[in-house]
C-alpha cells in the first residue's frame, strides 16, 4: 500500500512553503547515519520531573490553522501535565525574518516548520537530525515513500531533517456542465493534447467561456515547466530530483528541442482556449474562474479541493489525473512543510516525542482535513473515508496509470536558485503577448544555468 500511496501522496509539487528565512549559507552540520550530531551532546534532557515549556513557531499561521495546532497541543499537555507548549504564530508576512531572528539569538526556540529557508536552516546549523529520536517510533513504517523522501530531502537521503505535516499534489478539474453543453465526456485519461482539443471545442469567447484555466501570473512559469517536463523521456533527465534543469549530459533542459515543442503548445493553449486576461492571472484568479464557469478546466493542488466543494453543486464538476504529455510521462509535485528540532533546545527528548505526537496518523489525519493537505501516513489514506472517497481517490487512480515523475526543483545549491524564478514570470509573459520569439527566451533561460555550472561545477555528480 505504502507504494499506492507514494503517488496518493506524490507522483511528485511544492516545494516549497514558508519557513526559515533567506540567510548567509555556512557549512552543513555534520552527521553520520545515526543521525547524531554535535548538537546533541550539548543538549541535556529533563529527568526532574520539573514543568519544561517547548517553544514551537508557525510561519504559515490561519485561524484555522492556529486553531488545529492549538488542539493537538491542548490534548498533548491534558496527558502530559509537566510539558508546556507555546506556539508562536507571528503574521505571515515578516514571519521567515522572526524565524532567523529567534534562530540566531540566544531566545528559546524548540520545534519550527520547514519550508523556503529549509536548506538554510541545515547549512547553518540551525536544525538537527532526528534519526536517533525517530528509531523507536512505531508509526515510521507507516509513512508514505514520498513523505519519507520528503524528511531526508537536500541532504544523502538517510537523514531525516523534519517530519512532514502534510504534501500538497496537484489534480486536475473539470466542470461537468461545460463539457456537457458542447457533448463531451470526460476522458478517462487526461493528456495535454486532449486538454487542447477539448478546450478548442467548449471556447466560445462571445459567451465569454474557455476551456482552460491558465496561470500567466505569479508562478506562470510552473505551468509551462509542468507541461515540457512530461515531454521529456527517462533518457534525459538528470537522477538527481533536485537538479531537473540539466540533463544526463551535463547540458540544460531548455537547449532540448521539446523545450521548444512544449512552449509553443503552450502558447497554443492560452491563444486558443484560455482568456486574454489570464496571461496576468495567479491563483485566485485561476480558481475564480473555474468556480464562475468562465473556464473548463483547471490544474491545482489538492487544498481547492474543499474550496470547490463548499463553493459548487457536486454534479458540476469532476477530477481528472495530471495530464499525460508526449513523452508518455506526467510530472507531479511534492510540495510539503514539515516539524523540525532546532539545534538549541535544551529538551531534545522532550521536543521529539511532541514531535511524534504532533505527527502521528490520527492527528495528523485530523490536521490534513482542517488545512487542505494530503496525510502523511498511508493508514490516514486508508482508514479515513474524507481522504479514501471522493476526490481524494483519484490520487489512486494516477498512481495505477504508473507514470508519473516528480518535479519539485530546478537546481537545488546553485547560487541561481534563489534568483532565476524572479522575472521569469515577466519574459514568459513577453513570449505569450508576442513581444519575444521562442528561441531568444529559452536561450535566456539555458544560459543562465550554464553559467551556474560554469561558476559552481556539476553539483549533482
Amino acid at each position: 500500500m505504502k507504494k499506492v500511496i507514494a503517488l496518493i501522496l506524490a507522483l511528485i509539487m511544492i516545494l516549497s512553503l514558508a519557513a526559515c528565512a533567506k540567510a548567509p549559507t555556512g557549512e552543513q552540520p555534520a552527521a553520520d547515519k545515526t543521525g547524531l550530531t554535535p548538537a546533541d551532546a550539548s543538549n541535556p534532557t529533563n529527568t526532574d520531573g520539573e514543568t519544561v515549556t517547548l517553544r514551537m513557531i508557525d510561519t504559515l499561521a490561519s485561524e484555522i490553522r492556529t486553531a488545529s495546532i492549538q488542539k493537538i497541543i491542548d490534548d498533548y499537555q491534558a496527558q502530559n501535565p509537566n510539558i508546556k507548549i507555546e506556539l508562536i504564530s507571528p503574521p505571515t508576512e515578516g514571519a521567515d525574518q522572526k524565524v532567523q531572528q529567534m534562530l540566531m539569538s540566544d531566545e528559546q526556540l524548540d520545534i519550527i516548520d520547514t519550508g523556503n529557508g529549509f536548506q538554510t536552516c541545515i547549512n547553518n546549523g540551525w536544525i538537527q537530525p532526528l534519526n536517533q529520536y525517530l528509531a523507536d517510533w512505531d508509526e515510521l513504517d507507516t509513512i508514505s515513500d514520498v513523505a519519507l523522501s520528503r524528511m531526508t530531502n537536500f541532504g544523502d537521503g538517510e537523514t531525516y531533517w523534519c517530519v512532514p505535516y502534510g504534501i500538497y499534489q496537484m489534480l486536475l478539474f473539470y466542470r461537468k456542465d461545460l463539457l456537457a453543453d458542447a457533448g463531451i465526456e470526460a476522458p478517462d485519461v487526461w493528456t495535454f493534447e486532449n486538454i487542447y482539443e477539448i478546450g478548442k471545442q467548449i471556447t466560445d469567447p462571445d459567451k465569454g467561456v474557455y476551456g482552460f484555466a491558465l496561470r500567466g501570473g505569479t508562478r506562470g512559469f510552473n505551468c509551462y515547466d509542468r507541461t515540457l517536463f512530461s515531454y521529456l523521456s527517462d533518457d534525459v533527465w538528470v537522477e538527481n530530483e533536485s537538479y531537473r534543469a540539466f540533463t544526463k549530459d551535463g547540458g540544460c533542459v531548455y537547449r532540448l528541442p521539446e523545450a521548444k515543442e512544449a512552449l509553443e503548445f503552450y502558447k497554443r493553449v492560452y491563444e486558443d482556449i484560455s482568456p486574454k486576461d489570464s496571461v496576468s492571472w495567479g491563483f485566485t484568479e485561476m480558481v475564480q474562474g473555474f468556480m464562475s464557469g468562465t473556464c473548463a478546466i483547471l490544474i491545482q493542488d489538492n487544498d481547492v479541493i474543499a474550496t470547490i466543494e463548499d463553493g459548487l453543486d457536486p454534479e458540476l464538476w469532476g477530477v481528472g489525473n495530471i495530464p499525460i504529455g508526449t513523452s508518455g510521462f506526467g510530472t507531479q509535485t511534492a510540495g510539503y512543510g514539515g516539524w523540525a528540532m532546532t539545534a538549541k533546545t535544551q529538551y531534545p527528548e522532550e521536543t521529539a516525542k511532541f514531535i511524534k505526537f504532533l505527527s502521528n496518523a490520527e492527528n495528523n489525519g485530523y490536521f490534513c482535513r482542517q488545512n487542505g493537505l494530503i496525510p502523511i501516513h498511508t493508514t490516514s489514506i486508508e482508514q479515513d473515508e474524507y481522504f479514501s472517497s471522493g476526490a481524494y481517490t483519484i490520487f489512486n487512480k494516477m498512481n495505477d496509470l504508473g507514470c508519473y515523475r516528480i518535479f519539485n526543483n530546478l537546481g537545488i545549491g546553485y547560487d541561481i536558485t534563489a534568483t532565476f524564478n524572479n522575472d521569469r514570470d515577466e519574459y514568459l509573459q513577453k513570449y505569450l503577448l508576442g513581444e519575444v520569439d521562442a528561441d531568444t527566451l529559452l536561450d535566456y533561460w539555458a544560459s543562465q544555468w550554464e553559467k551556474a555550472v560554469a561558476d559552481q561545477g556539476k553539483l549533482w555528480e
